[in-house]
C-alpha cells in the first residue's frame, strides 16, 4: 500500500499523469545569484537549471531495471515518452543509445510546450546546463546558436519556460546517467506554431542533425484521456503513421493520438530527408505500469499511452 500511495503522489505531483498536466505545480522562476540576474550579460556565468520533476523512486527504478532494447544500425534518433510511470522504457532508450559504438556528442531534446501561456515564443528553447542527481549536463551552446541565428524562424530562449516543463526536465537524470559526456540543447513546441514556423525549424534540425553527432530525441506521450479500447485504435493509427512517415496525418493528430505532433513530425522530417527506418521498441500504458490499475481512480478520466521509436540507418 506505501509504494502505491507513492507512485499515486508521484503521478501527480512529477508532471508525469493527466492531472499534473492540468495543475502544474507552484514554484517560482530560478532566482540564481546576483551575477546570473541579468540574463542579457554576455559574460554572465554559465546558468544551470533545475530537475524540478525527479522522482526519487520511479527514476532509479527505471534505471535499475531498464527495457532491453536494441536495434541493428546506425542510430539518428529516436521517440520516448516523459510520463515517468514509463521510466524503465525511457531508461532503456538512453541505455541503448549509451551502448552504441559511435558515442553522441550532442542531444537535441525536442518537448511539447505543455504549458505555452508560461513561454515567450512558440519556439522556446534553454541555453543553459542542467543539474541533476547524477551529475551536470552541460549546455550544446553551439546547437543552440544555430536555432537562435535565423530570424524567421522566431526561436527564443527562455531557460525560465523549459526548466518548469516535465517534457524536458524528467528525462534529464536519464540523459547524464547514459550520456554522461553528451552536451545537450531542450526545445519546446506549442501545438500553436504555424505551419510556415514549423517546416523552417523541420529543415533548421535537419541540417544540425546531419553532422552525425547530434541525436535527435522527441518526448512525447501518445493517446490521452480515453478508454483503453479507444486508446488501442489510436495507438493503431499514431504506429501506422510512424512507419508509413506520414508527416501530414501526424500533423492532424490531437492528444488523442500523441501531445507534440510538432515535434514528432521533426523528427519523422529527419527520417524523410535523410532516408532513416523507424523501428518499433517498445509500447505500453499507464495501467500497465501502476499496480491496481483497474480499481484506481486516477483513470477515470482516461489513461495515458507510450510508444519507443529508433530512427536508424
Amino acid at each position: 500500500m506505501r509504494r502505491l500511495l507513492a507512485l499515486l503522489a508521484a503521478l501527480l505531483l512529477a508532471g508525469c499523469g493527466d492531472v499534473s498536466e492540468r495543475n502544474p505545480p507552484q514554484v517560482s522562476a530560478l532566482e540564481g545569484p546576483p551575477e546570473q540576474a541579468a540574463s542579457g550579460e554576455a559574460n554572465r556565468p554559465m546558468r544551470y537549471l533545475r530537475s524540478l520533476y525527479y522522482d526519487p523512486e520511479l527514476v532509479p527504478g527505471g534505471i535499475a531495471s531498464p527495457e532491453r532494447y536494441t536495434v541493428e544500425g546506425e542510430l539518428a534518433g529516436g521517440l520516448v515518452p516523459h510520463h515517468l510511470l514509463a521510466s524503465d522504457m525511457i531508461a532503456g532508450f538512453f541505455r541503448m543509445v549509451g551502448e552504441q559504438p559511435d558515442q553522441f556528442n550532442r542531444v537535441l531534446l525536442l518537448s511539447p510546450s505543455h504549458y505555452p501561456e508560461r513561454c515567450s515564443s512558440d519556439l522556446v528553447i534553454a541555453a543553459a546546463g542542467w543539474d541533476t542527481p547524477y551529475g551536470r549536463v552541460e549546455p550544446d551552446l553551439e546547437s543552440a546558436a544555430h536555432l537562435l541565428e535565423n530570424p524567421a524562424l522566431g526561436v527564443l530562449d527562455d531557460p525560465d519556460a523549459v526548466e518548469y516543463d516535465h517534457g524536458v526536465a524528467g528525462l534529464l537524470p536519464f540523459v547524464r546517467r547514459y550520456l554522461p559526456e553528451a552536451k545537450l540543447t531542450a526545445c519546446l513546441l506549442s501545438n500553436r506554431l504555424s505551419q510556415e514556423r514549423l517546416s523552417l525549424f523541420w529543415e533548421s534540425v535537419e541540417a544540425l542533425c546531419r553532422e552525425g553527432d547530434v541525436l535527435l530525441v522527441v518526448s512525447a506521450d501518445c493517446s490521452h484521456y480515453l478508454t483503453p479500447g479507444e486508446s488501442a485504435e489510436r495507438d493503431r493509427e499514431t504506429a501506422c503513421a510512424i512507419e508509413r512517415c506520414e508527416i501530414g496525418r501526424v500533423l492532424g493528430f490531437t492528444d488523442s493520438n500523441v501531445d507534440s505532433p510538432q515535434s514528432l513530425s521533426t523528427l519523422l522530417y529527419l527520417v524523410q530527408e535523410q532516408e532513416l527506418t523507424m523501428v518499433r521498441l517498445g509500447h505500453s500504458s499507464s495501467p500497465e505500469k501502476l499496480p491496481h490499475a483497474d480499481a484506481n481512480p486516477i483513470f477515470e478520466e482516461g489513461i495515458t499511452t507510450y510508444f519507443v521509436y529508433a530512427a536508424i540507418r
